[in-house]
């Protein structure tokens, strides 16, 4: 079983520790250079305005070691509707006193645990020019970690969904 320590408190299996600066995300040319040319998708990272998830509204922007929580739910998904933003949070999928991470949150986790991929962050979303919401997202593709968005298409069975303690 995989735990995190810090401060010789083990965490429960999928509970890690990350610090979130809360700080403006990188240019995209700043990103790029990060990740790679073609790895940073424009849809989430280029400015365009966030909307946030009700339980992301007015939360604490206090920098800080957060917990952070890696849920998978199993089984493949599709649209919104199925995902119901985070599988409702609080209930059984994220344990009371979580929320879906945003954008920025999700940012800081990739960039603090590398090795994690197929991770997406549901507290935040940019609308799509084809109008469906678009999240963050942290994948492996052709042997490159990418960082870009997803929604309208279908989740597969190893995508899991980032929590944070609140």
């Amino acid at each position: 079983m995989a735990v995190s320590r810090i401060k010789d408190r083990v965490l429960p299996a999928n509970h890690y520790h990350v610090f979130v600066s809360y700080a403006p995300l990188p240019s995209m040319k700043e990103l790029k250079k990060e990740w790679g040319e073609h790895n940073v998708s424009n849809i989430i990272f280029d400015g365009r305005p966030l909307h946030f998830h009700a339980s992301c509204v007015g939360m604490d922007r206090t920098p800080g070691k957060k917990t952070f929580y890696v849920h998978n739910p199993g089984g493949d998904w599709e649209r919104e509707e199925r995902i119901a933003w985070g599988m409702v949070q609080r209930n059984a999928a994220a344990p009371n006193g979580y929320r879906p991470a945003t954008h920025e949150e999700t940012y800081e986790f990739a960039k603090a645990l590398p090795e994690f991929m197929d991770f997406l962050g549901l507290g935040s979303f940019a609308v799509l020019p084809d109008g469906c919401p678009g999240v963050a997202y942290v994948w492996w593709d052709n042997e490159q970690r990418r960082l870009g968005h997803w929604f309208c298409r279908r989740r597969n069975r190893r995508t899991r969904i980032l929590f944070v303690a609140i």
